[in-house]
């Protein structure tokens, strides 16, 4: 186990292009045009494979990250908090990672025999408890990024309770109730997914009584199938059983029938899943005994046309440090290509790509930081060096195109070039200057200075967008990055109507408020002299996620609001 301390690199424009250079290559550059453009045709290439990582955490108390190798071998995982050690066994039962604010998310026992949930940044920051008890033992849980929300569950003195909770509002959870039956779920802000140990269902996300779908039972006792995980690449799921260490196949429909063994595990006490359908199965105490299991991870192939991948050396290696819960994390893939258009001023403006997005109810994290972008531009298919911004000013004509960096905790993604766009620069106009007063008063400068802040970290009225540069990747040694909050954001709910106001963010171009969950819309919010207004309307009940959102020219997130409600 190592301690590692994550860099954080945020750069105004025009400050260095280092960043970019490191991660784009290098080439030489002749003087003219086509100056800044490289002699040879572009060498940046679309990512169509991503870094892979896990993040886990275990019996002992360590929430940690490893990359995942490409064969079998021991690894160094790297430390990101150690919880005191719980009374009561399995201290880190629940972990998540939200790759586009760079956060944990993990909760589980504490040492006077309570129970927590707990988020914290990288390196910014002690962890912010978001919910405790005084009183139980925790299973286990999930989360969903969109909507900021845990959904967990734990023994309260015998009696199983199940628990809804904005990551973003500390101790008010939207829902806790008692089930009668001892579970593990998870959520992805539209569907819960729920284990009993003998079965995966569906539920309905408020009540967790009420299933929707269900796969079979298990054929034999003990039911002891606590892991679990959706297939990305179907609507199958896959379950651990813990003491014979099968890997499971089945269908919330019931249509396979009885369930399929695809993989064997020591002692699998958890399961997430990878974009190309491979599983990371953590070996740990079952959810619900505490009995000590050194830790390890093994990467499994359903198909059976890859060897497993065994992973050893993580944790800290003590006979205590079993694997209890498990979260996988990719680096960005681009789905299609960003766009260039012409602004109002008349200069190029490139859009952001798009890219895949987080499978919760998989256990798998994959989106980019939300602020962190750097953009390449080209012409006649050329690399432009040195540009890195959104917006391209260029007294040039000629076919131009762009391409998006994007980047998370387990690396770089390079979007595809963008189709080219013919461009013709805005003939210059000509402006009479005004007579001015040339007075001079003692001891005043002859320049103004405006300082905007990198980090986009204060509101304010609106001036240049900064540039967040994408940081070059060392493998292993992960980034954090951190998505400003917009702080003056004030929240009113009301039956189904929402309303949030906020000031005017410091470079921000627009404002949108996006709802998901039961109701799904985006609102264009209305912008005064110095405010932003953001209202919707007719939501439909259950549970909603509100996500007010400060933007660039091109919509990468600048500062952002999240709140969540179920809607009666």
């Amino acid at each position: 186990m190592k301690n590692k301390r994550f860099a954080l690199t945020r750069v105004v424009a025009g400050v260095t292009a280092t960043a970019l250079l490191a991660a784009c290559g290098t080439g030489s550059e002749s003087s003219d045009t086509t100056e800044r453009t490289r002699n040879t045709a572009s060498g940046w290439t679309a990512t169509t494979e991503p870094t892979k990582a896990v993040v886990f955490g275990t019996q002992d108390g360590l929430v940690e990250w490893v990359d995942v190798p490409a064969s079998s071998s021991k690894v160094s995982s790297y430390n990101m908090y150690t919880a005191p050690a719980s009374a009561t066994g399995n201290t880190i039962s629940m972990v998540a990672f939200d790759s586009a604010r760079s956060e944990i998310v993990f909760g589980g026992n504490t040492p006077t025999s309570g129970v927590f949930v707990s988020r914290k940044n990288f390196e910014v920051g002690a962890p912010i408890t978001v919910y405790s008890a005084g009183n139980g033992f925790m299973y286990g849980g999930g989360y969903d990024s969109s909507s900021r929300v845990a959904v967990f569950a734990y023994s309260n003195l015998g009696s199983p309770t199940y628990v809804i909770n904005s990551v973003d509002e500390t101790g008010s959870p939207m829902l806790q109730s008692t089930v009668p039956f001892f579970p593990i779920v998870h959520y992805d802000g539209s569907r819960a997914l729920l284990t009993t140990g003998s079965n995966i269902r569906e539920i309905a996300v408020t009540n967790p009584a009420s299933t929707i779908a269900s796969t079979p039972d298990i054929a034999t006792t003990p039911f002891d199938m606590w892991g679990f995980a959706k297939d990305p690449l179907s609507d199958a799921v896959y379950g651990a059983r813990h003491n014979s260490g099968e890997i499971l196949k089945g269908n919330l429909d019931g249509s396979s029938g009885t369930f399929l063994e695809v993989g064997r595990v020591v002692n699998p006490s958890s399961l997430a899943a990878f974009s190309d359908g491979t599983l990371v199965a953590g070996t740990g105490a079952a959810a619900v005994a505490t009995a000590p299991v050194e830790g390890a991870l093994t990467v499994v192939d359903p198909t059976g046309k890859v060897a497993n991948i065994d992973i050893g050396g993580i944790g800290s290696g003590a006979s205590t440090s079993g694997v209890q819960s498990v979260w996988a994390v990719e680096s960005p893939i681009a789905t299609a290509p960003p766009s260039v258009s012409v602004d109002a001023s008349g200069n190029l403006v490139c859009s952001d790509a798009t890219w895949r997005g987080d499978l919760p109810l998989s256990r798998l994290s994959r989106a980019p930081v939300a602020s962190a972008r750097t953009y390449g531009w080209f012409i006649e298919g050329k690399e432009i060096s040195g540009e890195m911004s959104e917006t391209l000013i260029t007294e040039d004509s000629g076919n131009f195109s762009c391409a998006v960096i994007a980047y998370n905790g387990a690396g770089v993604g390079y979007s595809a070039q963008s189709a080219p766009l013919a461009y013709v620069p805005p003939a210059p106009t000509t402006t009479v200057a005004p007579v001015e007063d040339t007075t001079t008063v003692p001891g005043a400068g002859d320049a103004t200075t405006t300082t905007i802040e990198a980090s986009g970290g204060s509101d304010s009225m609106p001036a240049e967008s900064p540039v967040v540069t994408v940081p070059a990747v060392t493998p292993g040694a992960p980034v954090a990055v951190v998505t400003p909050s917009l702080r003056s954001a004030k929240w009113t709910f009301k039956g189904r109507t929402v309303k949030v106001t906020f000031r005017k963010y410091s470079g921000a171009k627009k404002y949108r408020l996006y709802v998901s969950g039961a109701t799904k819309k985006t609102i264009a919010c209305k912008t005064g002299k110095t405010t932003v207004t953001c209202t919707t309307t007719t939501l439909k009940k259950g549970v909603n996620s509100f996500s007010a959102k400060a933007l660039s020219t091109s919509n990468v997130t600048l500062a952002v609001s999240t709140k969540t409600r179920i809607t009666k």
